[in-house]
């Protein structure tokens, strides 16, 4: 960014690298005129230019992931896929990148697109449920044939260049799948591989078309017909998994990737198809190569890390230059005044330092932190990280190679160094707590950052809306609610059920007379007492610095039964009672001695015993207001 007068403009763009995946292939294409490298990282599409990286374009429209992304013929148009199964198109000369038009196609991830010659007809494949391919129109979106005669997901597919149309699909089914059309229909397969066929591609001419597969082995085919011709030589075969291809544009030559760290040219004119060269690109697992591209005179390879190499002809033992850069979320970032860089961590624990002047990166070898990268300090030639996998790093700006991890006592979220005393390290933790690491000179190395200490926890300001929690050996006098809480009334022992006193039952169902005012509910008497008819006294409770609370008694029934008990205890003050025994004759009111329910009333001087019952099963239907014509 360059600042005047207050504003700010954007002078360069550091790009992600691609995103891979091991045991994956990579999608990376070029435009038509072999200018621009197309490849997608996270929900980004990046358009880079081959010959200045720092020349770098984002499209970041998708929801998901994107996955795939391929250049029209024309250079008007992109489709790029993400993992929902969604397929957009986009423009390419404005900068706003209008969108023409986006078709869900899959309904799973999008592993590779392909366009027609004319540009007007797209085939996309990938995962889903009920589907593998799909042949479409880049306009409406409608179908042009089925893309079929795999059984698992279709990994790569390539369209002939020039007419008649053909297409070529690569599935996890060890199968080799030819398509003839439009519309397309599949035509037949060739089942030679053991394993995953990873990647498939037409010759610029279509004249044939070459697989290569996990089986450390690539077959030919012929362009027209879909008959295979041939394999690449076993004279010098590679030793993993090929993972991409790519031709030349003259359909001469052709260039593999491949999981053995290095990358060959094939010699395709002939009927043998022998290797002609092989580069070396390192030795350890970041080096395995998923990716591959021949883009006029330029070879690229993309690494596990997402490292892009410039393949050198002339020099195969080591690339000509190496585009280096994150490839997941950014987390910490500082700036070092001496060297005018910048120092970047990133979710997956990479540190890479960035150069203003030039639009080269370099990123910090070594083991460094196994997590997110927290925090980032720079002073001097020392570099201070924190990760979340609770290690401190401390390395030489010089040697660009991560230090020792520090386990610290918790998870770091932010670091400094001291300006005065570069040897001085100071972490901040989750909780407020600081540790510092110390050593004897500056910069640091490895045999000093040994010696550490750790501050004790800083005071925690408690805010008033929170509690104190309380000493285990001092009693607390903070409440977690203002609510009294009632102590409940000592219950007298069970006695057993005899023949002449019956158990009575227990109801469940809250009373008026069981909760108090402020709605807290107050003790009940034990079952024994009510079964009994025992009356128990108001029990009162106190506790220092509580309000007084009375326990009353549960109300019982005074309905009784020569036959059993009653159903169902019921309060006195009720103005309906259900019953089915008749009530003592004191009660003063008479029910009839029926199983059906009775409404009681209560007696009225001057009043008969039998206009006193209503039988609610005799009661009549009351009548409606007005009658219905």
């Amino acid at each position: 960014m360059a600042a005047n007068n207050g504003s700010a403009t954007l002078r360069h763009t550091y790009a992600p690298v691609p995103a891979t995946t091991r045991g994956e292939s990579v999608s990376l294409y070029a435009d038509p005129k072999n200018e621009k490298m197309l490849y997608t990282c996270g929900k980004s599409v990046v358009i880079r230019n081959i010959e200045n990286p720092l020349d770098a374009d984002l499209y970041q429209e998708h929801v998901a992931n994107a996955t795939a992304a391929s250049y029209s013929p024309s250079g008007f148009y992109i489709a790029s896929g993400d993992e929902s199964g969604k397929l957009r198109i986009w423009d390419t000369v404005n900068a706003e990148h209008i969108l023409a038009n986006e078709f869900p196609v899959l309904s799973g991830k999008i592993h590779d697109i392909a366009w027609s010659g004319d540009s007007e007809r797209i085939v996309v494949v990938g995962d889903g449920r009920e589907r593998f391919g799909a042949a479409i129109l880049a306009k409406t979106g409608s179908s042009v044939g089925s893309i079929t005669g795999h059984s698992k997901a279709i990994l790569s597919c390539s369209f002939k260049a020039n007419r008649p149309f053909r297409v070529a699909t690569a599935s996890e089914d060890f199968s080799v799948g030819f398509h003839t059309g439009p519309p397309f229909k599949f035509a037949h397969g060739c089942q030679d591989h053991t394993r995953f066929v990873n990647c498939v591609r037409f010759s610029p001419d279509g004249a044939r078309y070459v697989a290569v597969a996990s089986d450390m082995t690539g077959s030919v085919f012929d362009g027209k017909t879909g008959d295979k011709i041939g394999e690449l030589s076993n004279a010098d075969p590679h030793k993993g998994s090929i993972y991409s291809c790519s031709w030349s544009p003259d359909s001469k030559f052709l260039l593999t990737s491949s999981a053995d760290k290095t990358c060959k040219i094939w010699d395709m004119s002939g009927e043998t198809f022998e290797c002609v060269q092989t580069f070396t690109l390192g030795s350890t697992r970041e080096d395995m190569q998923v990716a591959c591209l021949w883009a006029g005179e330029t070879l690229l390879s993309v690494s596990l890390d997402g490292t892009i190499n410039y393949l050198d002809r002339d020099a195969p033992d080591a690339p000509a230059k190496r585009i280096q850069g994150h490839n997941k979320f950014t987390t910490a970032i500082s700036f070092d005044p001496a060297t005018s860089s910048i120092v970047s961590g990133s979710y997956d624990g990479r540190v890479v330092a960035w150069d203003f002047d030039s639009w080269s990166q370099v990123m910090f070898a070594g083991n460094g932190h196994g997590s997110q990268v927290s925090g980032i300090a720079v002073q001097g030639d020392t570099l201070v990280s924190v990760g979340m996998d609770d290690t401190l790093c401390i390395t030489s700006m010089t040697d660009k190679t991560m230090g020792d991890a520090i386990k610290l006592d918790s998870t770091p979220t932010d670091v400094a160094i001291s300006a005065a005393n570069p040897g001085l390290v100071v972490a901040s933790h989750r909780g407020g707590s600081l540790s510092s690491a110390t050593a004897t000179s500056s910069p640091l190395s490895p045999s000093t950052t040994s010696r550490r200490r750790s501050i004790s926890p800083l005071t925690k300001l408690m805010s008033p809306s929170v509690p104190r929690m309380a000493s285990s050996s001092t009693p607390s006098t903070a409440t977690t609610s203002s609510r009294p809480r009632p102590s409940r009334a000592p219950t007298a022992p069970r006695s057993p059920p005899s023949a002449s006193r019956p158990m009575a039952r227990t109801s469940l169902r809250a009373t008026p007379a069981a909760t108090s005012s402020c709605g807290t509910p107050r003790a009940l008497s034990p079952p024994s007492a009510q079964a009994s008819g025992a009356t128990t006294p108001p029990a009162s409770t106190t506790s220092p610095g509580r309000p007084r609370v009375t326990t009353l008694p549960r109300p019982r029934s005074t309905a009784t039964s020569a036959s059993g008990p009653s159903r169902r205890p019921r309060p006195a003050s009720a103005s309906r009672s259900l019953t089915t025994a008749a009530p003592p004759a004191s009660s003063g009111s008479t029910t009839r001695s029926s199983p059906r329910l009775a409404r009681t009333r209560p007696s009225r001087p001057g009043t008969s015993t039998s206009k006193r019952i209503f039988d609610l099963a005799r009661r009549p239907t009351p009548r409606p207001r007005h009658r219905v014509p």
